[in-house]
């Protein structure tokens, strides 16, 4: 199938000293500090709204006459929405049309700022920010479209070229190092079970949702939900989804074992029955079938340790 790479044209002006300055590709012989303007990159998964960085650097002038810019968007990926986070050195309104049709094909982007005085010196950084829809996987370049890349001041209206650094929109990745766990693994019938999960996203834009499954059709979509009164038809392993835009990724739990039986074959000894003041005793339990243990003893003691260690033992 043929892809077709439609331009969104992006031109900003400025009208000063009752005339309307539109920067061409006319280069100037004047020396100017480099000046760059740079598309930001990033890594998407479909149905993303991405937000895009304009960056600007290296103008020194006082005042700034006129911008112009364009850049170019495959159409097939990306799906422009609108701008956010304009510079706040432009205090004038900020004018926006949409262009298509037979004298505008590929369709355009236009931006306009307006006024009667120059812009002050610019704030380095970001210019403005572009959204777009990531529409299908797939990599893109947002190109600046050759010709319309300049600034000027106000003053002489001399145009200066600018440095221009492209962005790439790379396709995301689903969730990684996801894992999940249960709590825990021996469980007495009519107690809590714990379930935890985590994992990584892919992208930064996307929502990663969840989706847990196990035994007796056990299911939900919280992240580390949590199963009340288990019943002997909860044993069993539990697995974990972790979803975004670009995929799914699953892990298992250890198996979970409900148990049904009072412990038997309970023990309980001392490191040392004849110890001095101020060494540790060592307090070691065994048994079977126990999931939690409760250690009480002399002067209020008590832990829920199975071998807990008492230091600094005293009369």
């Amino acid at each position: 199938m043929k892809r077709t790479t439609n331009t969104i044209t992006v031109f900003l002006f400025r009208i000063f000293f009752g005339a309307l300055i539109i920067l061409s590709c006319h280069l100037s012989a004047h020396s100017q500090s480099a000046c760059t303007l740079t598309i930001g990159s990033t890594t998407a998964c479909p149905g993303d709204i991405i937000t895009i960085p304009l960056d600007f650097s290296g103008w020194n002038q006082p005042n700034v006459g006129a911008i112009s810019l364009a850049f170019t968007v495959d159409t097939n990926i990306l799906e422009y929405i609108d701008y956010v986070d304009v510079n706040s050195s432009f205090s004038s309104g900020l004018s926006v049309n949409y262009f298509s049709g037979d004298l505008f094909d590929p369709p355009s982007v236009w931006y306009a700022w307006s006024g009667v005085t120059p812009f002050p010196k610019i704030n380095r950084g970001t210019l403005i920010k572009f959204r777009f829809r990531y529409k299908a996987i797939g990599t893109t370049t947002l190109d600046f479209y050759p010709g319309w890349n300049e600034i000027a001041d106000s003053t002489t209206v001399n145009f200066y070229s600018l440095t221009l650094n492209s962005g790439t929109i790379s396709p995301g990745t689903a969730p990684t190092a996801v894992s999940a766990a249960a709590s825990p693994t021996l469980i007495c019938v009519g107690n809590n079970l714990d379930l935890s999960g985590a994992a990584t996203n892919g992208t930064i834009w996307s929502g990663m949702s969840w989706s847990w499954s196990g035994p007796n059709t056990y299911t939900s979509t919280i992240q580390s939900p949590v199963i009340s009164s288990v019943t002997t038809a909860m044993a069993g392993v539990y697995t974990l989804s972790a979803i975004n835009g670009c995929g799914t990724t699953a892990a298992t739990s250890s198996a979970v074992i409900i148990n049904t039986t009072s412990p038997v074959s309970v023990t309980a000894g001392v490191s040392s029955t004849s110890l001095c003041a101020g060494n540790s005793l060592t307090l070691t339990g065994t048994a079977t079938n126990a999931t939690s243990w409760s250690w009480a003893g002399p002067d209020g003691f008590n832990s829920t340790i199975q071998s807990p260690v008492i230091s600094s033992v005293t009369t």
